[in-house]
Protein backbone atom coordinates (compact mmCIF):
# COMPACT_ATOMS: atom_id res chain seq x y z
CA UNK A 1 0.00 0.00 0.00
CA UNK A 2 3.02 2.33 0.29
CA UNK A 3 4.02 2.12 -2.81
CA UNK A 4 0.81 2.17 -3.95
CA UNK A 5 0.52 5.54 -2.03
CA UNK A 6 4.00 6.85 -3.55
CA UNK A 7 3.13 5.80 -7.29
CA UNK A 8 -0.34 7.96 -6.84
CA UNK A 9 1.69 11.14 -5.89
CA UNK A 10 4.58 10.48 -8.21
CA UNK A 11 1.63 10.23 -10.83
CA UNK A 12 -0.50 13.39 -8.92
CA UNK A 13 2.47 15.57 -9.03
CA UNK A 14 3.42 14.82 -12.84
CA UNK A 15 -0.75 15.74 -13.89
CA UNK A 16 0.09 19.27 -11.81
CA UNK A 17 3.08 20.10 -13.91
CA UNK A 18 1.06 19.40 -16.96
CA UNK A 19 -1.70 21.60 -15.71
CA UNK A 20 0.91 24.44 -14.48
CA UNK A 21 2.52 24.15 -18.37
CA UNK A 22 -1.06 24.08 -19.74
CA UNK A 23 -1.55 27.26 -18.03
CA UNK A 24 1.73 29.33 -18.96
CA UNK A 25 1.54 27.99 -22.62
CA UNK A 26 -2.05 29.61 -22.66
CA UNK A 27 -0.71 32.85 -21.16
CA UNK A 28 1.55 33.34 -23.41
CA UNK A 29 -0.39 32.79 -26.55
CA UNK A 30 -3.07 35.04 -25.15
CA UNK A 31 -0.27 37.91 -24.51
CA UNK A 32 0.20 38.01 -28.33
CA UNK A 33 -3.21 37.48 -29.29
CA UNK A 34 -3.71 40.90 -31.54
CA UNK A 35 -3.04 41.05 -34.79
CA UNK A 36 0.39 43.33 -34.46
CA UNK A 37 2.66 41.08 -32.89
CA UNK A 38 1.09 37.79 -34.27
CA UNK A 39 4.67 36.71 -35.65
CA UNK A 40 6.31 36.93 -32.24
CA UNK A 41 3.20 35.97 -30.25
CA UNK A 42 4.03 32.50 -32.81
CA UNK A 43 7.69 32.15 -31.94
CA UNK A 44 7.53 32.62 -28.35
CA UNK A 45 3.94 30.60 -28.07
CA UNK A 46 6.22 27.99 -29.97
CA UNK A 47 9.27 28.51 -27.46
CA UNK A 48 6.90 28.34 -24.55
CA UNK A 49 5.21 24.68 -26.10
CA UNK A 50 8.79 23.18 -26.41
CA UNK A 51 9.35 24.11 -23.00
CA UNK A 52 6.16 22.90 -21.70
CA UNK A 53 6.21 19.44 -23.35
CA UNK A 54 9.84 19.10 -22.18
CA UNK A 55 9.22 19.65 -18.55
CA UNK A 56 6.35 17.01 -18.80
CA UNK A 57 8.33 14.66 -20.46
CA UNK A 58 10.74 14.49 -18.04
CA UNK A 59 8.68 14.85 -14.71
CA UNK A 60 6.63 11.32 -16.57
CA UNK A 61 10.07 9.55 -16.80
CA UNK A 62 10.99 10.92 -13.48
CA UNK A 63 7.90 9.77 -11.94
CA UNK A 64 7.41 6.62 -13.36
CA UNK A 65 11.40 5.14 -13.80
CA UNK A 66 11.53 5.02 -9.08
CA UNK A 67 8.14 3.30 -9.10
CA UNK A 68 9.74 0.67 -11.14
CA UNK A 69 12.82 0.77 -9.31
CA UNK A 70 10.77 0.32 -6.42
CA UNK A 71 8.76 -2.26 -7.46
CA UNK A 72 11.64 -4.29 -8.72
CA UNK A 73 12.97 -3.81 -5.81
CA UNK A 74 16.43 -2.66 -7.08
CA UNK A 75 18.76 0.02 -5.44
CA UNK A 76 19.38 2.25 -8.41
CA UNK A 77 18.87 6.03 -7.76
CA UNK A 78 18.08 8.81 -10.89
CA UNK A 79 18.03 12.05 -9.16
CA UNK A 80 19.54 13.63 -12.58
CA UNK A 81 16.12 13.17 -14.34
CA UNK A 82 14.43 14.68 -11.87
CA UNK A 83 17.14 17.84 -11.09
CA UNK A 84 16.42 18.01 -15.13
CA UNK A 85 12.85 18.12 -14.36
CA UNK A 86 12.89 20.99 -11.95
CA UNK A 87 15.34 22.76 -13.87
CA UNK A 88 13.03 23.03 -17.17
CA UNK A 89 10.02 23.98 -14.96
CA UNK A 90 11.78 26.76 -13.51
CA UNK A 91 13.04 27.70 -17.38
CA UNK A 92 9.18 27.98 -18.06
CA UNK A 93 7.74 29.74 -15.06
CA UNK A 94 11.03 32.45 -15.68
CA UNK A 95 10.02 32.36 -19.08
CA UNK A 96 6.60 33.34 -19.14
CA UNK A 97 7.46 35.78 -16.04
CA UNK A 98 9.70 37.78 -18.46
CA UNK A 99 6.45 37.94 -20.94
CA UNK A 100 4.63 39.29 -18.72
CA UNK A 101 6.19 41.95 -16.73
CA UNK A 102 7.13 42.93 -20.47
CA UNK A 103 3.65 43.43 -20.98
CA UNK A 104 2.87 45.48 -17.92
CA UNK A 105 6.05 47.95 -19.37
CA UNK A 106 4.07 48.14 -22.60
CA UNK A 107 1.21 48.23 -20.74
CA UNK A 108 2.56 51.55 -18.67
CA UNK A 109 3.73 52.86 -21.45
CA UNK A 110 -0.01 52.87 -23.94
CA UNK A 111 -1.65 54.54 -21.07
CA UNK A 112 0.67 57.27 -20.72
CA UNK A 113 1.01 57.70 -24.99
CA UNK A 114 -2.72 57.74 -24.50
CA UNK A 115 -2.71 60.19 -21.65
CA UNK A 116 -4.36 57.75 -19.15
CA UNK A 117 -4.07 58.08 -15.42
CA UNK A 118 -1.19 56.23 -14.72
CA UNK A 119 0.11 53.18 -12.67
CA UNK A 120 0.29 54.36 -9.11
CA UNK A 121 3.57 52.82 -7.45
CA UNK A 122 1.35 50.71 -5.24
CA UNK A 123 -0.58 49.19 -7.97
CA UNK A 124 2.80 48.46 -10.25
CA UNK A 125 3.87 46.30 -7.25
CA UNK A 126 1.09 44.41 -6.45
CA UNK A 127 1.04 42.89 -10.33
CA UNK A 128 4.44 42.45 -10.17
CA UNK A 129 4.56 40.36 -6.81
CA UNK A 130 1.24 38.71 -7.86
CA UNK A 131 0.59 38.64 -11.24
CA UNK A 132 3.86 38.12 -13.14
CA UNK A 133 4.73 35.19 -11.29
CA UNK A 134 8.30 36.81 -10.12
CA UNK A 135 7.72 35.31 -6.46
CA UNK A 136 8.14 32.01 -7.69
CA UNK A 137 10.30 32.12 -10.03
CA UNK A 138 13.07 34.64 -7.53
CA UNK A 139 12.17 31.50 -5.30
CA UNK A 140 13.44 29.18 -7.98
CA UNK A 141 16.56 30.53 -8.94
CA UNK A 142 17.19 30.85 -4.80
CA UNK A 143 16.61 27.05 -4.65
CA UNK A 144 19.38 26.20 -7.03
CA UNK A 145 21.99 29.58 -6.52
CA UNK A 146 22.11 28.43 -2.47
CA UNK A 147 24.67 26.15 -1.11
CA UNK A 148 22.57 22.73 -0.27
CA UNK A 149 23.35 22.65 3.10
CA UNK A 150 21.74 25.53 3.86
CA UNK A 151 18.34 23.25 4.00
CA UNK A 152 16.96 25.31 1.10
CA UNK A 153 15.24 22.51 -0.38
CA UNK A 154 11.67 23.87 0.65
CA UNK A 155 11.84 26.58 -1.61
CA UNK A 156 10.99 24.38 -4.73
CA UNK A 157 7.45 22.77 -3.24
CA UNK A 158 6.83 26.27 -1.79
CA UNK A 159 7.79 27.87 -5.23
CA UNK A 160 5.60 24.87 -6.77
CA UNK A 161 2.51 26.30 -4.84
CA UNK A 162 2.92 29.90 -5.26
CA UNK A 163 2.65 29.33 -9.27
CA UNK A 164 -0.18 27.14 -8.45
CA UNK A 165 -1.97 30.00 -6.16
CA UNK A 166 -0.52 32.89 -8.47
CA UNK A 167 -1.82 30.80 -11.87
CA UNK A 168 -5.48 32.39 -11.72
CA UNK A 169 -3.94 36.53 -11.38
CA UNK A 170 -1.55 35.46 -13.38
CA UNK A 171 -3.39 34.27 -16.00
CA UNK A 172 -6.17 37.94 -15.46
CA UNK A 173 -2.98 40.07 -16.56
CA UNK A 174 -2.27 37.67 -19.38
CA UNK A 175 -5.83 38.13 -20.74
CA UNK A 176 -6.13 41.90 -20.42
CA UNK A 177 -5.56 44.14 -23.21
CA UNK A 178 -3.55 47.20 -22.65
CA UNK A 179 -4.68 48.73 -25.67
CA UNK A 180 -8.83 48.34 -25.20
CA UNK A 181 -8.56 52.53 -25.13
CA UNK A 182 -9.45 53.40 -28.14
CA UNK A 183 -11.76 56.29 -29.74
CA UNK A 184 -15.14 54.96 -30.46
CA UNK A 185 -17.82 56.55 -32.09
CA UNK A 186 -20.24 55.50 -29.73
CA UNK A 187 -18.64 57.88 -27.04
CA UNK A 188 -21.44 59.66 -25.54
CA UNK A 189 -22.07 61.72 -28.44
CA UNK A 190 -25.72 61.38 -29.58
CA UNK A 191 -27.10 63.71 -32.74
CA UNK A 192 -30.65 64.87 -31.23
CA UNK A 193 -28.36 66.94 -28.63
CA UNK A 194 -27.63 69.23 -31.16
CA UNK A 195 -31.30 69.15 -32.41
CA UNK A 196 -30.88 67.71 -35.54
CA UNK A 197 -33.22 64.30 -34.67
CA UNK A 198 -36.22 66.07 -33.94
CA UNK A 199 -37.46 67.02 -36.74
CA UNK A 200 -38.16 70.88 -38.26
CA UNK A 201 -38.62 72.56 -35.19
CA UNK A 202 -35.13 71.40 -33.74
CA UNK A 203 -33.61 72.36 -36.63
CA UNK A 204 -35.28 76.36 -36.68
CA UNK A 205 -34.05 76.66 -32.85
CA UNK A 206 -30.82 74.92 -33.78
CA UNK A 207 -30.57 77.95 -36.50
CA UNK A 208 -32.08 80.49 -34.18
Amino acid sequence: SDLHSYAACNIIQVLLVASIETSLIFQVRVIFADDKSRRFGLIFTTMAAALGLATIGMYFYSAIRPIITLYDESAENYPTYFNVALILLASSINFTTFLLVIKLIFAVRSRRFLGLKQFDSFHILLIICFQTLLVPSLLFILAYSLPENKNTDFLIPIATLMVVLSLPLSSMWATAASNVFKPSLSSGFSPSSCGFSSGSDSLQSSTK
